[in-house]
């Protein structure tokens, strides 16, 4: 139900993120649009393309964003956590006032709910808060580890699983690019890729890939979709699995 309302209800300019190092050692900055400014719904989807604890250490939402989220302005903050078997049960997060002027998480599920590369998530900022942006800090993936979501086989190259039906995912490594083209995905027939948009929502931003004679382009061909640094987006596959490759080393 949850999942409905958000696909129905979400129909609200891309993720603003900026990426200050391709070395090993970087930050991403990703605005977030709050609702009613500018015309933003307030929702948009957003990805942790850096290592924040060490390659192939999981990264939870608490404490990865408590400094951030916590100190007392952020109160109605609502991250969405989509897992492919379960939806968003017990993954969705707010923040609310908690004493002394700090916030809290409304769900002891904050410290096991990972934001990896490769991940993402819905987040909501509601009206009255002004625009903020959040920072990323960590190490860009490059190296070998492993995680059960994301397998890492060998230095640089990275195998994200993608699920059968619906999943939040992003690029693991912080680059825009055709996805298709740029950044090593290898669609299967009738996959369809959900681009948000904060202001316009999913309008102009469905993707699904069509084979026709041996050949595949997406449903708006000749322009493929291209995410933001920091952009993470809906994907659909009607196959049992696929894995998503990427190879990406810093020089």
């Amino acid at each position: 139900m949850i999942l409905s309302g958000v696909l129905a209800a979400l129909t609200s300019a891309s993720v603003m993120a900026q990426v200050y190092s391709l070395n090993a050692v970087g930050y991403i900055n990703v605005q977030i649009q709050s609702q009613g400014v500018a015309g933003a719904s307030g929702f948009q989807i957003v990805a942790d393309q850096l290592w924040a604890n060490g390659a192939g250490v999981n990264q939870y939402i608490s404490p990865l964003l408590d400094s951030q989220l916590l100190d007392g302005n952020h109160n109605g903050v609502t991250l969405y956590k989509y897992d492919p078997a379960t939806g968003f049960s017990g993954h969705i997060l707010s923040v609310s006032a908690g004493g002394g002027g700090s916030s809290v998480w409304s769900s002891p599920t904050a410290t096991s709910t990972t934001l990896n590369p490769g991940e993402a998530v819905f987040i909501f900022s509601p009206a009255g808060i002004p625009n903020f942006t959040l920072t990323f800090v960590g190490t860009v993936p490059q190296t070998s580890g492993s995680l059960p979501a994301i397998q890492i086989y060998g230095p640089g190259t990275y195998n994200s699983v993608l699920y059968s039906g619906f999943q939040f995912v992003s690029s693991v490594v912080p680059l825009s690019a055709a996805l298709n083209t740029g950044l090593g995905l290898v669609p299967g027939n009738g996959d369809t890729i959900y681009m948000f948009d904060p202001v316009l929502g999913y309008s102009g931003g469905i993707y699904t890939w069509t084979v026709t004679g041996g050949v595949g382009n997406w449903s708006t061909y000749p322009h493929s979709p291209t995410p933001a640094v920091g952009q993470g987006f809906f994907y659909f596959t009607p196959l049992p699995t696929e894995t998503w490759a990427q190879s990406f080393t810093v020089n």
